[in-house]
């Protein structure tokens, strides 16, 4: 943590939660650490404090910060890393998420939602009844759902997450059809109209970090990612209960009992 005594240009107070919060979780001292993360140009000093699962994270910066929500991101990252070290000597995974964040500098305040931006809202409302019919008979839909929803959390993961969605999804057309992958993704052209450019979009955000090498996107292909393996999982689903993919799988794996 860097201690000289100067005002940096952003000084701010993030606050959170660890959960669970039925299993007690406290350090008995400040974590400093300092994150720099050259794809967007940040350096931040943060001091994490954490007590009976409520968490307080002092960030600052000589950087000016542009976008608020992605400094949310960075400072979300940090702090679950933090945790994940105790997790991983102790074999409890928790988590944190962070709430709010408060500007010390200007006293202005701001309260994160859950909810990814207005790019991503849809008016078509799916049937849930379906989806959650289908999706217990059929593990592949099942892990490509989990994964879009984890990369909705997990900014730093949105290109793996949503590259491993969309691969799910081929799996089980390879399975339904007893194809290989290059037919998979023709039947995914022919009958769903899915794009070439989004295909290799995923695999070009996603290549590196399936490989093991961090790397941070940007907003905006954050929300083209998820948009793009949204648009794909609905279609999909859509494509199985009329019939597009053969028979609605009644058990199991692509209709395979589990």
């Amino acid at each position: 943590m860097n201690t000289s005594t100067h005002r940096k240009a952003e000084n701010w107070v993030f606050s959170g939660t660890v959960h669970p919060e039925r299993a007690a979780f406290s350090y008995d001292r400040p974590i400093n650490l300092t994150v720099a993360n050259s794809d967007i140009g940040i350096t931040i000093d943060l001091t994490v404090n954490i007590f009976a699962n409520k968490v307080s994270i002092l960030v600052a910066s000589d950087c000016c910060f542009s976008d608020i929500h992605t400094v949310r991101n960075i400072v979300s990252d940090a702090a679950n890393h933090v945790v994940e070290i105790t997790g991983m000597v102790t074999a409890m995974a928790h988590a944190v998420e962070i709430t709010s964040a408060i500007d010390i500098n200007s006293g202005n305040g701001i309260t994160f939602g859950i909810d990814m931006p207005a790019a991503l809202t849809t008016q078509a409302i799916p049937d849930l009844a379906k989806i959650a019919h289908l999706s217990g008979a059929n593990a592949f839909v099942r892990h490509a759902i989990a994964d879009l929803i984890n990369a909705m959390r997990r900014p730093a993961d949105t290109g793996f997450l949503c590259y491993r969605a969309f691969e799910s999804i081929l799996q089980d057309i390879r399975h339904l059809n007893e194809c290989d992958k290059k037919k998979a993704i023709l039947m995914l052209k022919e009958k769903l109209g899915v794009r070439d450019s989004d295909m290799d979009f995923l695999r070009e955000i996603s290549n590196d970090s399936r490989h093991g090498k961090p790397v941070w996107i940007s907003g905006d292909d954050r929300i083209r990612a998820i948009k793009v393996t949204r648009s794909l999982i609905l279609a999909y689903i859509e494509g199985l209960s009329s019939g597009v993919w053969g028979p609605w799988p009644q058990a199991g794996v692509g209709g395979s009992p589990q």
